[in-house]
């Protein structure tokens, strides 16, 4: 393993002051002194808590130089294909490696020692670091990374069911109070894509997209790999809703696109819906719907739902009440 996995995960840039995470050195000096071929095949291999079936190794070791240009196997569920350099010389690595119709839990958990994401499918990532420690690589960390699941969960949250109290919340003074995360709270999805651009030990993402029974989810932000902390804005769109209560509830927001902030330390991290913006969207909404009724009405026009209900009029009512319309507001602007 070229590069160990950290315990403190990737997180973001958000305004907390978080403690320098435990770092250790990284050496790969001993590759000096060593050089040849190698082709390792193993029907079944573990270590740690890794445990890889049909598992295939090729690499060339020369100068201080190692490149992998085959790692592959059957693993979290699903497989696994690598390739990776390591150059002693100036404390360099990179990986490329893409894992199909993986455990994504499991992996993470294998990985980053995280238990943060639920679903099955493809993860893949290509990126670059150097340094002497596991510190200095995270923070100088630059590639690219990207997932496609369904049928999982975003763990510390359940939106679904938050969304479901804001029919109430709207009509009162809600501050915008954070929350911690939960690991018993979750967002179930039904797929989910996004992708990450890491430059300097921070990747960013803009383009998040999960669909779920009830709404869409989209978002933009950054995950800090060196500093270990999140600022994450997501937002979740309202698009359908059940029968009963908690659909009546999820009906009023239908349409309302809901910002939820996430925050601070990965392994503590808050998250908070900011109410006040949800707020504005419902009032603007209504306020403007019952302008243009007042406006209609002063006009002599019916309402937009009476318009709406009389859609099968023909063409010349459509004309006449098109020209009283007229009519009338050349008397507004006189």
């Amino acid at each position: 393993r070229l590069l160990p996995p950290s315990a403190a995960a990737a997180s973001a840039s958000a305004p907390v002051s978080v403690p320098p995470a435990a770092d250790a050195p990284v050496d790969l000096s001993p590759l000096r002194s060593l050089q040849g071929k190698f082709d390792v095949r193993v029907g079944q291999f573990a270590y740690q808590t890794y445990r890889v079936s049909d598992a295939a190794f090729l690499a060339t070791l020369e100068g201080g130089m190692l490149r992998v240009s085959q790692l592959s196997g059957k693993t979290w569920g699903g497989s696994l294909n690598a390739t990776a350099f390591a150059d002693a010389r100036a404390s360099r690595v990179a990986v490329n490696a893409t894992a199909n119709n993986v455990n994504v839990n499991a992996l993470l958990q294998d990985v980053a020692k995280k238990d943060v994401l639920e679903g099955t499918g493809k993860v893949t990532l290509d990126v670059e670091s150097a340094g002497r420690s596991i510190n200095e690589l995270k923070s100088r960390l630059q590639g690219k990374a990207a997932l496609q699941l369904r049928d999982g969960a975003i763990k510390g949250v359940n939106l679904a069911k938050s969304l479901r109290q804001a029919k109430a919340t709207l009509g009162m003074k809600q501050a915008d109070e954070r929350q911690k995360a939960r690991q018993t709270e979750k967002t179930d999805f039904s797929e989910l894509t996004a992708s990450f651009v890491i430059a300097n030990g921070v990747a960013r993402s803009n383009d998040l997209d999960a669909k779920s029974p009830f709404f869409r989810l989209g978002g933009d932000g950054a995950l800090d790999i060196g500093k270990g902390v999140i600022d994450y804005t997501a937002r979740a769109t309202v698009t359908s809703t059940t029968k009963g209560q908690d659909g009546a509830d999820l009906a009023a927001l239908k349409g309302l696109t809901i910002p939820v902030h996430l925050s601070g330390p990965f392994e503590a991290m808050d998250w908070r819906i900011e109410w006040s913006a949800i707020a504005a969207q419902a009032i603007k909404t209504e306020v403007g719907a019952q302008v243009k009724d007042k406006l209609r009405e002063k006009l002599g026009l019916p309402s937009a739902a009476s318009a709406a209900s009389g859609s099968s009029d023909s063409a010349a009512m459509k004309d006449a009440a098109r020209d009283k319309l007229k009519e009338k507001l050349k008397g507004i602007f006189k």
